[in-house]
């Protein structure tokens, strides 16, 4: 049902509004994925588990639940200071939240003053906490055991899968997280812990032939509070990665190297979940494509400035 409400409503509306209905679309797909494999007894885990920032995930479903629901009923989201990133598949987290705000949805129905709150905050220093509460109905004690079992629903016939809850725990199950329901004076509020992503040293591993680049860009680093591993070339680069990735917050590398290529060292980059941009003296359109497409966040021209590192340096 929410593929072909996307798919008509896509069809119509702006550019954002089609974006926005894209991932609405492509998130259902998913969903129903996991779906069969809790269905089926499956066990399959994220595969794109990273440094996460909640607070870009939590914009995108902001601008998804624009659209997802009525306006009848209000989002408001929260943020504390100090969330931490946290350990998560980005898609996987997405669609675990866009559950709990549709079954949220579906139990405002014919509420005056519905409204729906998303609260992020740190929990200590290695976790971080997603409530998602609304002000309907709430849940009957009755049901708080049997509401995550997989097909119970206590929607009406043809108004639910009952596999809302039970795919958003599992998801947030396998990123070593729990989801459960808390006590709650008005409606029914859900508790999402995450775990905090390992922290990493701030240090980026800079590749680069030419040795002035080199250290101009070890400076720039310097100045912002960043400690630059320097390589001269592929194969040293590939090398570092391939040993302890772990210990780069970040890559910057030229796009022509000698050793190994610049695809190569992307791919491996992205592996380790390391965030990589590109530099190059001229601006090739298919390698920029192919830069992006091997895992590189950002592809800039030399000389490079102090405004694309900075930005760049923000994503990491």
């Amino acid at each position: 049902a929410i593929v072909s409400s996307c798919e008509s409503a896509g069809r119509d509306g702006s550019e954002s509004e089609r974006e926005a209905l894209a991932f609405a679309r492509k998130s259902a797909l998913e969903g129903g994925r996991l779906a069969k494999s809790i269905a089926s007894g499956g066990k399959k885990a994220p595969d794109g588990r990273r440094a996460v920032n909640l607070c870009e995930i939590l914009g995108e479903i902001r601008e998804i639940a624009a659209h997802a629901l009525p306006p009848s009923i209000s989002l408001e989201i929260f943020v504390s200071g100090g969330l931490p990133k946290v350990d998560a598949d980005p898609s996987w987290l997405k669609q675990a939240l866009l559950n709990l705000i549709i079954n949220a949805r579906d139990a405002l129905e014919g509420v005056e003053g519905a409204k729906i709150s998303v609260e992020a905050q740190p929990l200590g220093a290695s976790k971080a906490l997603v409530r998602v509460s609304d002000n309907g109905p709430g849940v009957e004690v009755s049901l708080r055991e049997r509401i995550f079992t997989p097909f119970f629903t206590t929607k009406g016939s043809g108004k639910g899968s009952g596999l809302g809850l039970a795919i958003s725990r599992a998801l947030i199950e396998k990123e070593g997280g729990s989801l459960t329901l808390a006590q709650s004076g008005a409606g029914a509020a859900f508790e999402m812990i995450l775990p905090a992503a390992p922290p990493r040293d701030a240090k980026i591993l800079v590749v680069d032939p030419d040795p002035v680049s080199r250290a101009l860009l070890a400076d720039a680093l310097a100045a912002r509070g960043f400690e630059a591993q320097l390589a001269a070339d592929g194969k040293e680069a590939l090398a570092l990665l391939s040993e302890g990735g772990e210990r780069y917050a970040g890559l910057v590398t030229e796009l022509l190297l000698p050793g190994a290529g610049p695809k190569t060292l992307l791919r491996e980059a992205f592996s380790k979940n390391v965030n990589a941009m590109v530099l190059t003296s001229v601006e090739l359109d298919e390698a920029r494509e192919g830069a992006l497409k091997a895992g590189a966040r950002a592809f800039c021209l030399k000389p490079l400035d102090s405004v694309a590192l900075s930005k760049w340096l923000e994503t990491i």
